[in-house]
């Protein structure tokens, strides 16, 4: 090899060559590794045959064996060492640099490193964030296979050394005017311009920036990035992230140029401005110079009228800024853009913490909300985010740095708004629903502004120097506020980042999560905070810090502890092991089947195990749907209770949603084993229906957080397009569905964490009641997922929703549990402890009506139809006690009972909050009364016992009506009732009822005070007496017993004593006998029997105190 010249037509000197002189290779191996890592690699040649036969390889072992051996001691070439801080704590991804060499290496998770170097004299320093650095002179490296040791010790940041950065600037060599050392030319780039600039200042500058494309255009342009960062295509730990997005709309165009010069100003002054420097060294920094460039292309130079709107939208022409998920606003459905999938994809894949969104026709900084709180709100009204304080600081650090934008007389010929401080909230001004800065605020770590530079949106190229001058250090203080807060480490016990975790700021309502590193970042304005973290399997963490008015962020780490899964589970789940062991895999329908079996067996009177069609059939095994039923005295009519039912899997990709149900069914019967009294409660009014459904084929979806592939989803999609019969699986549950008509169901889902309904309907039920459950959802499980990006999947949700409830008549919600759509089984038991209490104050939330129709001799009329006076719901009664049941939001309603032969009947319903109002409807025959009477008038008034205390859930009927009210906790009540007299009955658990007759006139509502007498009976016989009668008879059974018992003992003897002469000797005399000379040993006399004296072997003899012996004889 050293000769060179080994192989034909090819000579390397010494036998080595530069790569690229050799030829050109991009992607390769060793450059990857010497630019994202620590790695030296180099690529060995080792012959000049590619597959060489095996007769010489022994040849080649012994021209290679020294080389490899000696290039592996190499490894020890330099120096290493540790970097710690002063308590002695490995500080990781420290960075290592050589003076004079553009080239750093980086710390391992245990403060190591090692860097290759030469034999000669170095000066080494290392820093690392919220460190002083430190540096080391005259460093010896020898010509040795043994590394030169070089320890650091760092020294946290004191807080007195921050410094303001925007107001120091070091000059150092000569600048022009505009602050470049080397010239630039003010011009417009159009898209092959702006495509050559930006390779220009990449080539120039290789080792501080990369250009890359985030994705293409409509018409196939690509939407380019710079990043200017000291690790170019590498997310540092501990660095923040910040982005400048320009060109949104084609026609303004001066944020595109300001980002081009502001490239070249950053890449020229590095190493020669402090300010700069220190920039760059500690922000990654992201510039996209146009978003639409399909639209710039047609643009023209100049336009001053703002209204001009040739090249604003892209080549679809749709309005970029209009484009994005808006979750603030449900009825925002849009198809993303190419362009607007490509940021998404961008701003999900990077922790960016800071944006500014640049656009032109205005002088203003622009803060969220963008749109305002109400759809369709004609008149701007403000919308505040939970950071407003935050965002109007960071709006006038713009501001404020910009000569003209601050001032109140500065205004632009079209502006019909004044903007104090040259600031804005975007709302106020006009509402945007979809634009990006709110999706950043929304679903990213990222805080978005938007910037309006200049009145007109294409400016001529003359005066794109001006707009350079008025916005340099507007741009430039704006990056550095991506230091402003706090920032930190979120860590385990053994020093691993906690990715995802989130970062809560006690008082405001928007967390952020750790990234991958475990690396955070939270913008704060000045003051004194709690900032608590939570993660999946770790406990909950609350830290205070005090955040300065400066550029330097406080730092903060956290250390969590992992979470107690066996103390939780006593606390919370009655100490079931089974739901708090990590799954490795998720179950299949066999093992879910023996779960459920298992849990059946174990309280068989509470739980039942249902599949149809039968499972046993192994074709029919396959497609059956499995029902696992829960409820007091299961099996037994339970035509009066509430029939709920909780659906999981019915999204193949989320089998997470299965392995909760059963978490939970295994809750309610554990629950009921143990008697809790609330579990117990609900289970005697609702019988709980789990209902794990599998796919035919389960396993025909990637594993991946998410996907947006419909096809994906096999049953669902044919649900929502009425299609069910096409796949027998999903025909048998929709046929379960039908036959069973469940009062309500909550699906179990993944994807986002939310609670969502059926489209919105006024006078649909669920549409109401949804809004209570939105309440008991969101105030026990946050959302911090933001906007589900598998916006096609979410479609069909959607609809599943809406057949389930307009078809069906099912009244169905999803409860959406995970940010992901699949996630791994080891997170299951995570997901389960957070949602734990959500789960149960959504089902358990019974509230409404449970009526039963009958005629005046009490027969159930089964043919009857029931609506409620404002919704559309029809409900109908079940084929045996004519029962309907209805869940209602709190207030008081007209019931409207119908059935063949009968007449219509009215009746004022209250429903109060989690409670149920029971009462029983009687119709009457056609030609037997008014069809509809009209209750109008209100009795009110409260219930008490004899010692004025309040009686709660007193029932309270209009006989004449049948109209029915409770009463509340403090014993009032309200009852409509109609015109005329009226029998008011009250009746209560406990309590003799009370009638009282009132006569209704003119509508005038009265008040009517019930008190209601204990009742002290029991079976209509007073409390004394019937204490009396119990003893005595209670008496009479005991004695009676006990006789019988003597009896027996001293019956006569068995079989086996008449046989062998033996019989037992009574130990004490007869009860009942009143002779005192009973005879103890009273034997039965055999006939013809003969008797002989008996002598124990034991006593020879023995004396009686008597003077007489006397001899026993026994048979």
């Amino acid at each position: 090899m050293a000769n060179g010249s080994a192989c034909q037509e090819e000579h390397f000197k010494n036998g080595i060559t530069n790569g690229a002189e050799w030829y050109e290779l991009e992607g390769g191996m060793q450059d990857f590794n010497y630019i994202y890592s620590n790695c030296f690699e180099i690529t060995i040649e080792l012959t000049c045959c590619k597959f060489p036969s095996s007769s010489v390889l022994t040849k080649e072992w012994e021209y290679n064996r020294e080389s490899l051996l000696t290039y592996m001691e190499s490894v020890h070439m330099g120096i290493k060492g540790l970097v710690q801080d002063e308590n002695n704590n490995p500080i990781p991804g420290a960075s290592i640099h050589i003076l004079g060499i553009n080239h750093t290496v980086k710390t391992t998770n245990r403060g190591e490193y090692w860097r290759l170097l030469l034999p000669g004299t170095y000066t080494i320093s290392a820093n690392a964030p919220g460190y002083n650095a430190s540096v080391y002179r005259n460093i010896i490296v020898k010509n040795d296979t043994r590394s030169t040791t070089v320890n650091f010790t760092l020294h946290t940041l004191k807080q007195s050394s921050a410094v303001n950065l925007s107001t120091i600037e070091v000059k150092s060599g000569k600048r022009d005017n505009d602050g470049f050392p080397i010239p630039v030319t003010f011009e417009h780039h159009n898209y092959n311009h702006l495509v050559s600039k930006l390779n220009l200042i990449n080539v120039n500058y290789p080792n501080i920036t990369r250009l890359y494309t985030v994705g293409k255009s409509v018409q196939g342009r690509d939407l380019y990035v710079l990043e200017i960062s000291t690790s170019p295509g590498r997310h540092e730990p501990g660095k923040p992230e910040f982005k400048y997005v320009a060109n949104m709309h084609g026609n303004e165009a001066i944020g595109r140029e300001m980002l081009l010069l502001l490239a070249q100003y950053l890449c020229q002054n590095y190493g020669i401005d402090q300010r700069v420097t220190q920039l760059v060294d500690g922000v990654r920094i992201h510039l996209m110079p146009t978003m639409n460039p399909d639209g710039y292309e047609i643009s023209r130079q100049g336009i001053e009228d703002v209204n001009d709107l040739v090249g604003r939208d892209n080549a679809n022409r749709v309005d970029l800024n209009r484009n994005f998920p808006d979750n603030r606003h449900s009825l925002h459905v849009q198809k993303q853009e190419p362009e607007t999938k490509a940021i998404i994809e961008w701003i999900k894949s990077i922790p960016f913490v800071l944006s500014a969104n640049l656009h032109g026709g205005a002088l203003v900084a622009n803060y969220p909300f963008d749109s305002s709180a109400i759809d369709g709100n004609p008149i701007p009204q403000a919308s505040y985010t939970p950071d407003n304080d935050v965002f109007v600081l960071l709006a006038k650090t713009y501001s404020m740095n910009h000569p003209k934008m601050h001032l109140d007389s500065n205004k632009c010929a079209n502006d019909t708004t004044s903007f104090k401080d040259g600031i804005v909230n975007g709302a106020s001004w006009y509402s945007v629903v979809g634009g990006m800065q709110d999706f950043n605020y929304l679903n990213t770590n990222c805080f978005e502004l938007t910037f309006e530079l200049g009145c007109t949106k294409f400016p001529f190229q003359k005066e794109l120097e001006g707009y350079w001058l008025d916005n340099r250090e507007s741009l430039l203080t704006f990056m550095e506020q991506v230091n402003r807060g706090v920032k930190g480490f979120v860590l385990d016990d053994k020093g691993h980042g906690v990715r995802n975790a989130d970062i809560s700021v006690v008082g405001i309502e928007h967390p952020v999560k750790s990234a991958n590193d475990g690396d955070y970042w939270r913008i704060l304005v000045p003051g004194d905070y709690e900032i608590s973290v939570t993660a999946y399997g770790y406990k909950k963490k609350t830290q205070s810090v005090h955040v300065y008015n400066s550029t330097t962020p406080s730092w903060l780490n956290f250390t969590l502890i992992k979470e107690n899964l066996d103390e939780w589970s006593q606390v919370n789940d009655f100490g079931l092991r089974s739901n708090v062991i990590k799954i490795n895999d998720y179950n299949t329908k066999a093992m879910f089947l023996n779960n459920l079996k298992e849990l059946e067996n174990s309280l068989s009177n509470v739980a039942e195990l249902v599949t149809t069609p039968n499972s046993l059939d192994y074709h029919s095994a396959e497609s059956s749907i499995i029902q696992f039923k829960v409820t007091e005295n299961v099996g037994s009519p339970d035509e009066f209770k509430f029939k709920i039912a909780i659906l999981g899997g019915l999204y193949v990709n989320e089998p997470a949603t299965r392995e909760i149900l059963l978490f939970l069914a295994r809750h309610y019967v554990e629950g009921y084993r143990k008697k809790d009294k609330d579990i117990v409660s609900f289970l005697s009014k609702v019988v709980l229906h789990f209902i794990p459904y599998f796919e035919q084929n389960e396993n025909s979806y990637e594993k991946t957080c998410s996907t947006d592939d419909q096809a994906v989803v096999t049953s669902p999609l044919l649900i929502a397009t009425n299609q069910q019969d096409e796949q027998k699986t999903t025909n048998n549950l929709w046929k379960m569905l039908q036959r069973e008509q469940f009062d309500m169901m909550f699906i179990l889902e993944g994807g986002s964490i939310s609670i969502k309904g059926p489209t919105i309907h006024p006078r649909n039920t669920i549409s109401i009641i949804l809004r209570d459950y939105e309440e008991l959802f969101y105030s026990n499980l946050k959302n911090t997922c933001g906007e589900p990006l598998d916006r096609k999947i979410n479609d069909v949700k959607q609809k599943v929703l809406d057949t389930f409830n307009n078809v069906l008549k099912i009244k169905t919600m999803a409860l959406r549990l995970t940010c992901c759509n699949y996630i791994n089984p080891l997170e299951t038991v995570y997901v389960w402890m957070k949602s734990y209490h959500m789960l149960k104050v959504v089902i358990e939330n019974i509230q409404g009506i449970q009526g039963s129709v009958v005629d005046k001799l009490g027969k159930p009329i089964r043919n009857a139809i029931v609506s409620i006076n404002m919704f559309a719901d029809i409900y109908t009664v079940t084929p045996n006690s004519a029962v309907f049941k209805a869940h209602l939001p709190i207030g008081l309603y007209n019931i409207h009972v119908k059935a063949t032969g009968y007449l219509m009947k009215s009746i004022s319903i209250s429903v109060h909050r989690g409670t149920v109002t029971i009462f029983k409807v009687i119709m009457s025959p056609v030609g037997h009364g008014s069809a509809i009477l009209e209750l109008s008038t209100l009795v009110k008034g409260s219930v008490m016992d004899i010692e004025n205390r309040p009686i709660e859930g007193a029932i309270i009927t209009d006989d004449s009506s049948s109209s029915v009210s409770t009463s509340y906790h403090n014993g009032s009540y309200k009852l409509y009732v109609g015109e005329g007299v009226r029998t008011i009955r009250v009746s209560a658990h406990g309590y003799y009822t009370s009638v009282k007759s009132i006569n209704i006139l003119d509508n005038r509502p009265q008040t009517v005070i019930f008190k209601l007498i204990k009742d002290e009976t029991v079976f209509n016989m007073p409390r004394l007496m019937f204490i009396v009668l119990t003893v005595f008879i209670i008496s009479i059974i005991g004695v009676s017993w006990y006789h019988c018992y003597l009896r027996w003992k001293t019956g006569r003897p068995s079989s086996f004593a008449y046989k062998n002469g033996f019989a037992l000797l009574p130990q004490k005399p007869y009860l009942f006998d009143d002779d005192d000379e009973v005879e103890l040993f009273r034997n039965p006399v055999i006939k013809d029997s003969a008797t002989r004296p008996y002598h124990d072997d034991s006593d020879i003899s023995f004396t009686d105190s008597s003077d007489e012996s006397v001899s026993c004889y026994v048979r």
